[in-house]
C-alpha cells in the first residue's frame, strides 16, 4: 500500500463505524482498515499506558464519586477493559478472578460496569484477544492448505518445537521451494497489516533469527503492508500468495480479509 494512502486511512479511521466507508473509499478489504485501526489503538495504549497508571488513584476517586468505567474510558480516551483493570488493581482485586467471576462479585455496580466495558471493547477484552487469535489461526490454516494443495512438504511450529528448535517460524520447508524466483525455506503468517514499526519489531525478534537458522524465507502480511518496508533476500507478500487459488482456499482468504471485530 502506498504510504500516503496508509497515512490517510490511519488518520481517518476512528472507530468500527468507519471501516466500511474507508474500505470503499480506498478500494481495500474491510479487514485491512480494521487491522490498521487495531494497530492505531495499540500504539495509543503503549504511548499512554504509564500516564493512565500514574492516575490510578484519581480514576478510583472519580469512580467512587459516580463516574462509570465507560465514562472514564471516554474522558481519558483509553480502552474500558484497561480502565477496569486499573481500577481493580487500585482496589487490590485480581483482574483474572474478577473477569472470570463477574456474576459472583458482591459489588454489583462494579460487575455491571465491567461487563458493559468488556462488551464494547473491540481491542483489549477477552473476546477481542480471541478474535485476534482466530485471525491468526485462519491465516495459518490457509497457508497449510495452500502448501498441501501445491504438494509442498512442511513442518509446523509445534513439530519444530518437538525437535527442540530454539526459534520456530510457522512453517519450515525441509526441501527448499522456489516461489516467484525466490528460494523459500520457511514461511511466517501474520494476520496484521505490516507497517514500518510492526515490521521492524518482527524483523528484530523473529525474522532475523529465522534467517540465521533456516536461510531465506517468506513473510505473509495478510492485510497488506506499507510500501518501503523490505526484507532483503526474502519474499514479502500480502494475501496474494498465489496467482490462482483453489476455490475452497479462496473462500477462506475472502473470509479472513473481511473479518472485523463486530460482536
Amino acid at each position: 500500500m502506498d504510504k500516503t494512502e496508509y497515512n490517510e486511512i490511519h488518520r481517518s479511521v476512528r472507530d468500527a463505524s468507519d471501516f466500511e466507508k474507508l474500505a470503499l473509499d480506498y478500494c481495500q478489504p474491510v479487514g485491512v482498515v480494521a487491522s490498521i485501526m487495531h494497530q492505531k489503538i495499540i500504539d495509543h495504549v503503549k504511548k499512554n499506558y504509564y500516564l493512565i497508571q500514574n492516575k490510578s488513584a484519581l480514576l478510583l476517586k472519580k469512580w467512587k464519586r459516580g463516574s462509570s468505567i465507560i465514562q472514564l474510558s471516554e474522558e481519558y480516551k483509553f480502552p474500558p477493559t484497561l480502565i477496569a483493570t486499573t481500577l481493580l488493581k487500585e482496589l487490590g482485586l485480581s483482574k483474572k478472578y474478577v473477569f472470570n467471576h463477574l456474576n459472583e462479585i458482591e459489588d454489583k455496580r462494579l460487575a455491571a460496569e465491567i461487563k458493559e466495558g468488556l462488551k464494547i471493547d473491540l481491542y483489549f477484552s477477552p473476546e477481542a484477544h480471541s478474535f485476534q487469535a482466530r485471525k491468526g489461526i485462519l491465516g495459518e490454516m490457509i497457508v497449510a492448505r495452500w502448501l498441501e494443495y501445491r504438494d509442498i512438504e512442511y513442518l509446523t511450529e509445534e513439530e519444530l518445537r518437538k525437535q527442540s528448535a530454539k526459534k520456530t517460524p510457522d512453517f519450515f520447508l525441509p526441501d527448499t521451494v522456489v516461489i516467484r524466483g525466490q528460494q523459500v525455506n520457511w514461511i511466517e503468517s501474520k494476520a496484521v497489516f505490516g507497517n514500518e514499526a510492526e515490521h521492524q519489531t518482527y524483523l528484530e525478534k523473529q525474522f532475523s533469527h529465522y534467517e540465521e537458522l533456516y536461510g531465506s524465507g517468506m513473510v505473509i502480511y495478510w492485510y497488506g503492508y506499507v510500501d518501503g518496508i523490505s526484507l532483503e533476500g526474502h519474499l514479502l507478500s500480502d494475501y496474494r500468495i498465489d496467482d490462482e487459488f483453489n476455490p475452497d482456499i479462496l473462500r477462506d482468504v475472502i473470509e479472513l480479509l473481511n473479518l472485523t471485530p463486530d460482536w
